[in-house]
């Protein structure tokens, strides 16, 4: 690999998990159903998911126990600043920071407890369950089952932990407590002191009726802020939520509450009060809810049963929502808000087909009502309008309506529902699923299509009007709104929103594959199976790795044979020996040295001097305060000395520097770590391992992928690599790869019938058309070809985790190595990535110059095999596979198949990308995705393209050539590390390594020669701004030479904010472009302009003399002249087409960009005219000017100093990006 690369190794260590299958040797199998193995861990997973109810149960009271006791300190502030209706910023700050102390105090009060570390350890299994059911012995028995397998439950005590967090994240029972129940607590204030002014007659009437289920004396009581301490557990809110929805007693006899009054009272009188909400309950008492009630559905007859009882529950829903929004108008749109976020955005292309049409209003409003000393469209001033615009959480339908100066937005909600047909819709398809017979106990609905489309077709409805209302759900519960509006609103809402469990879930059900991939853990009856495989560990953990003849095994001892490798017996005149693994660990030496060396069993034998003790236990080998290098100098060498008496830890022959070389403790404890690792090898003969099987005292499995197959071909895969590496001589004597525990086993059943789907030497069709095209329709097997054939064998796979990079420099940042070498060479390419409109994805690579050494489009992925190459158009297939989803109405299916045909392409590109980058010696830029946009055109959306970013992190944080010997540079004992060790989005920055993120602003319709942008905002309103627009323009003159129409403008006339750049061009109209509209049956039209023959057109036909053009223009009062239509094209039209630089024709290839300036050779960029060096069409020119921003960045590093390069600028600004590219001078 280049010189970029050369010493980008070795900085910091990964961990994977190799996987691979595992055989059954001899008896083995046989043995191990003989002894009941598969069966007792078939039976611990049965009964995994019961326990983990009766942990639920645990937590529940444990929860209600911490919250009973609890006085929220700042209660009364928060009700104080939540009173505030106008919060100034301080009063937001303070308010968050309210409620930031509230969560924490609720949090604190789990965590004090002296049950809550034991929640997430063995004391849930072992003692706290135990002691609950005491009294139950079906229940002790499902619970001991895991008295020593308590890490099954390692996944579920995780979940469980994250709801006891301060955060405010959604699954907290702090957030749930403070963010959603008790906004609405206090907004039910306002609603019953309107109950208490027009039916006070009822309040006592409610007391005397609901008193056995209440402890108040007072309802008043419940209405005061202070109350709310008393439903923070799920009993408190049960008794405040019977208050305002009353009780159904066990004779069927209905209890009123507090809403049943005010809807009788709301039919009789004008004047209405809003309905109280319900508070929420507390989080795991929800039991009642969809999200809990549709568990995995396990037959037909459970899964249309589902549909059938939660439709019928939500037809008075559906009725009332109808109602909801036919008198939407009536209710106050200044309290009625949309949440600034994506929703925005989607309203806004569904009325405007215009994904920021909202957005650029609201902007426009904000440069018309802006009164600050920052003068507008400056660089700052653009700053400050996008922190303003996105600090809003949400937006008033009545801001956002007088904003867009129209009604569509509130004649789009309010019209909605009755417009959609949604109400009728469900009806009928609701009729339509009731058709379908059920199978009862069977799945034979899986492969019914017309009964699937049936069944979405309904979920689907209830999803879109679910996603509709959502639309007007807030996020902030605490801002002031329409009370009638929303009390209604939130309860219809909350019975709707569990559709998306049940959609989910069917959805599952009829989209599973017709085999299982289920599998389970199996133990060996042995709680620490695997965990680790250190010789003196081996009769503990039962594991062993044995090789011979080039293949791997794995040995699972007889827990009740644990003393078979006692003894070596081998053939001294064989080959078949195996050779047994003898895994040697000093782990964690900064723990483990001090536990042995000091612990009181072994004091005599290392004899530390009190001294050393007490200056030990005071901490002073530590960097700090009472930190001396003296003593820390003492200290090493009595581990020195002491490992060297140490019975087993002194075969590792510690080879140690100088005592005086270490400046503190921890290198040396990371010498010992690094030397503190060992693989020698004892010899078993064949004979023996094969009587050890056969006695069932060794349970035996090849440790198998293809890459073991007496078949396979070509390069292994890098987990084979990676594998073999670690029992490789040249990694035993300096390691880079470490075999560590926690390894796992798991059984899958088989779940399909062998069934041959083409007979050997039968002629299989082709499917790639590459192949067909080329004279080979068929081919031919010389094996029986059996579909999905893994599964029709029960399998054995073993999960085992290595740590590559074992003796790294651990450091995790090598933003600031890179830009140093950047720095200080000149031999750097660049390559850029640009998600594109007509393609996938789009790469260019550019030169110091700038000039595009390499550009192509990633549509179509070419691999060979035995010197025949196969491409695969993936665009092609996504549009096919697109097309296809949209006749089935997104049918499930397809939505899977899109998904994993885009994760294949991925692994691909990457593919490429790093061969790029090794090729060319370049570093990687592609668009900030936090700084992106949503573009409906672009295929690789934005989830998908983060993950790709992740995959390709990954790649890079540790990158093997196969191709390379395995100790040079990028071979597997040598691997290249190219990007920081990943751990979250947030936290990459703008750049991890070679890989760096720029802001895509402006990078596709530019003009790549000149930097020309289109500045203006064209759009015929009306006479007067079309005059006023053109009377801005400098000049309109006619060059007969050229034949072309010259317009010198000046954009600081149009806009200030190019003030700072150049302002002044000479507009030509060059060229053809592309007219697209939609004719009268909303079909699109394209149309090929000839800009100046057209304008010559207009002119001609409204008597335009070409010696005086502005003025006469100015002069014309005529509205068709200017605004035209799509026969006759007007001026400001045909305005508009001359700076549309990019011009495509719907569904072709035909992409081209063509520039309406000259540059300097006094040329117009054209991308038809193919020239050398630079983009050749309109996406190729996105990912060249995203390179070039990386040449930016590299020019910024050389005027860096050395220490400061971790700290560059990356996010380019609007104007340094236009000083830039319209100061190169092409």
């Amino acid at each position: 690999m280049s010189n970029l690369y050369r010493n980008l190794h070795n900085f910091y260590s990964v961990q994977k998990t190799l996987r691979f299958e595992l055989i059954p040797q001899g008896k083995t199998k046989e043995n191990m159903e003989k002894e009941g193995i598969l069966k007792a861990d078939e039976h611990r997973a049965e009964i995994y998911s019961k326990v983990k109810k009766y942990c639920d149960e645990y937590h529940k009271l444990f929860i209600d126990k911490c919250l009973k006791n609890i006085r929220l300190n700042e209660l009364n502030k928060y009700y104080e600043l939540y009173s505030v209706v106008k919060k100034d910023e301080k009063q937001k700050e303070e308010f968050i920071k309210i409620q930031e102390k509230m969560r924490k105090q609720i949090s604190e009060s789990f965590k004090n407890d002296n049950e809550y570390k034991g929640l997430f350890q063995k004391d849930i299994i072992n003692i706290y369950l135990i002691t609950m059911y005491k009294d139950d012995k079906e229940k002790i028995k499902d619970i001991s089952e895991f008295n020593k397998f308590t890490t099954y439950f390692s996944g579920y005590n995780k979940n469980r932990e994250n709801m006891y967090s301060e955060e405010e994240k959604p699954t907290g029972i702090a957030y749930r407590l403070i963010n959603e129940n008790l906004p609405t607590f206090i907004e039910n204030f306002k609603i019953y002191n309107k109950v208490i002014k027009f039916m006070p007659e009822i309040i006592n009437k409610i007391h005397t009726d609901l008193m056995e289920y209440i402890q108040v004396e007072d309802i008043d009581e419940i209405f005061d802020i202070n109350y709310y301490n008393e439903v923070l557990t799920q009993k408190g809110i049960e008794c405040y939520n019977i208050i305002i929805s009353g009780k159904s007693k066990s004779n069927g006899e209905k209890i009123k509450g507090l809403n049943e009054y005010i809807n009788e009272f709301n039919q009789k009188h004008n004047e209405k009060i809003p309905k109280l909400q319900e508070l929420y309950k507390q989080i795991l008492s929800d039991t009642d809810t969809a999200s809990f009630k549709f568990d995995t559905i396990e037959s037909d007859e459970e899964l249309l049963n589902n549909i059938e009882s939660y439709y019928t529950k939500l037809l008075p829903v559906f009725n009332k929502i109808n109602q909801l929004f036919a008198k939407f108008n009536k209710y106050n749109l200044d309290l009625i808000f949309i949440n600034n976020d994506g929703t925005l955005n989607t309203i806004s292309n569904e009325i405007y087909k215009d994904w920021s049409y909202i957005r650029n209003r609201i902007g426009e409003r904000y440069d018309i009502e802006y009164t600050g000393k920052l003068k507008k469209d400056t660089e700052q001033y653009s700053k400050q309008k996008q922190e303003y615009m996105k600090k809003q959480k949400q937006y008033s339908l009545k801001f956002l309506n007088d904003s867009l100066r129209d009604n569509y937005l509130i004649e789009y909600i309010s019209n909605y529902i009755e417009q959609s047909k949604i109400m009728e819709k469900m009806k009928t398809d609701f009729t339509e699923v009731q058709k379908i017979e059920s199978r009862g106990d069977t799945k034979q609905l899986i492969k019914d299509e017309n009964s699937i489309v049936k069944i979405k077709n309904l979920l689907d409805d209830i999803k879109f009007l679910q996603e509709f209302v959502k639309i007007l759900v807030l996020k902030d519960r605490t801002i002031e709104k329409d009370a009638e509006f929303y009390s209604e609103l939130m309860p219809y809402y909350n019975e709707l929103k569990d559709i998306i469990p049940l959609y989910n879930k069917t959805r599952n059900y009829l989209t599973q594959k017709p085999y299982s991939t289920e599998k389970i853990k199996l133990n060996f009856e042995c709680p620490t199976l695997l965990n680790g495989w250190d010789l003196n560990k081996e009769e503990a953990n039962l594991g062993v790795i044995l090789l011979k003849n080039e293949k791997y095994y794995l040995g699972i001892i007889n827990p009740y044979c644990k003393k078979i490798f006692k003894i070596q017996e081998k053939d001294s005149n064989s080959e078949n020996n195996y050779k047994k693994m003898e895994y040697k660990l000093l782990p964690g030496p900064n723990k483990m040295l001090p536990k042995v060396f000091f612990s009181k069993s072994k004091i005599d034998k290392f004899m530390p001097s009190d001294e050393l003790l007490e200056k030990y236990n005071k901490g002073c080998h530590k960097k700090g305060k009472d930190f001396d290098i003296n003593f820390c100098h003492e200290l090493i060498d009595f581990y020195k000395t002491s490992l060297n008496k140490h019975e087993d830890w002194k075969k590792f022959d510690f080879k140690f520097k100088s005592t005086s070389e270490y400046n503190d403790i921890s290198e040396f404890y990371k010498d010992v770590e690094e030397q503190g690792y060992k693989i020698e090898y004892s010899e078993y003969s064949e004979k023996y391992i094969n009587e050890l099987v056969d006695r069932g005292e060794l349970y035996l499995f090849q440790i198998y992928n293809k890459d073991f197959s007496e078949y396979s071909k070509g390069r292994p895969n890098l987990h084979t690599m990676y594998w073999k590496a670690v029992f490789d001589i040249e990694n035993i004597k300096n390691p880079v790869y470490k075999l560590n525990g926690e390894a796992e086993i798991f059984y899958r059943k088989k779940s399909l019938e062998r069934k041959i789907t083409h007979s050997a030497n039968e002629p299989v069709a082709n499917k790639n058309e590459n192949t067909i095209k080329s004279g080979k329709p068929t081919s031919l097997f010389k094996y029986d070809l059996i579909k999905d054939k893994r599964y029709t064998v029960d399998k054995f796979q073993f999960h085992v985790p290595i740590t590559m990079n074992f003796k790294s420099e651990k450091m995790f940042n090598i933003n600031q190595v890179v830009n140093k070498y950047l720095k200080y060479n000149d031999d750097i390419n660049v390559i850029g990535i640009d998600r594109g409109e007509r393609n996938l994805l789009y790469v260019c690579v550019i030169d110091k110059n700038e000039k595009i050494v390499y550009q192509k489009s990633l549509n179509e992925i070419v691999n060979e095999y035995k010197s025949i190459k196969y491409s695969t158009n993936y665009h092609a297939l996504l549009n096919k596979k697109e097309k296809e989803r949209e006749i089935a109405r997104e049918d499930w299916k397809n939505i899977e198949n899109i998904k994993e045909l885009k994760e294949g392409y991925m692994s691909q590109v990457i593919h490429i990308l790093v061969e790029l980058m090794r090729k060319y010696n370049a570093i990687i830029v592609i668009e900030d995705l936090n700084k992106g946009f949503k573009n409906s055109r672009i295929k690789v959306e934005k989830q998908v393209y983060q993950k790709f970013e992740k995959m390709f992190i990954d790649k890079l944080n540790y990158l093997v050539f196969k191709d390379e010997p395995k100790e040079s540079e990028g071979g597997v004992l040598n691997a290249y590390q190219l990007t920081n060790k990943f751990e979250t989005f947030n936290k990459i920055g703008k750049q991890s390594g070679v890989l760096y993120y720029i802001p895509a602003w402006c990078t596709s319709k530019i003009d790549p020669t000149t930097g020309f942008i289109n500045r203006f905002y064209i759009k015929y309103e009306n006479l007067d701004k079309s005059k006023e627009f053109i009377n801005k323009i400098d000049d309109i003159s006619y060059n007969s030479l050229e034949n072309l129409f010259e317009f010198d403008i000046d954009y600081s006339k149009f806009t200030d904010r190019l003030n700072e750049t150049r302002n002044k061009w000479t507009l030509y109209t060059n060229g053809e472009r592309i007219y697209t509209y939609r004719n009268d049956k909303g079909e699109w039209i394209d149309k090929k302009i000839q800009l100046t023959n057209e304008f010559k057109k207009l002119f001609e036909k409204y008597s335009i003399n070409l010696d005086n053009i502005k003025n006469e223009i100015l002069e014309k009062a005529n509205i068709e002249f200017f605004k035209g239509n799509n026969e006759t094209l007007g001026f400001i039209q045909l305005f508009k087409l001359m700076v549309q630089m990019r011009n495509s024709l719907t569904g072709k290839e035909e992409d081209n960009l063509i520039s309406p300036v000259k540059n300097s050779n006094g040329k117009f960029f054209n991308t038809n005219e193919q020239i050398e060096g630079l983009p050749k069409d309109a996406d190729a020119n996105g990912a060249y000017n995203i390179a070039r921003k990386g040449l930016m960045l590299i020019e910024q590093m050389r005027n860096t100093e050395d220490d400061k390069l971790n700290k560059i600028k990356y996010n380019i600004t609007e104007k340094e990006w236009l000083d830039y590219v319209q100061n190169r001078g092409m």
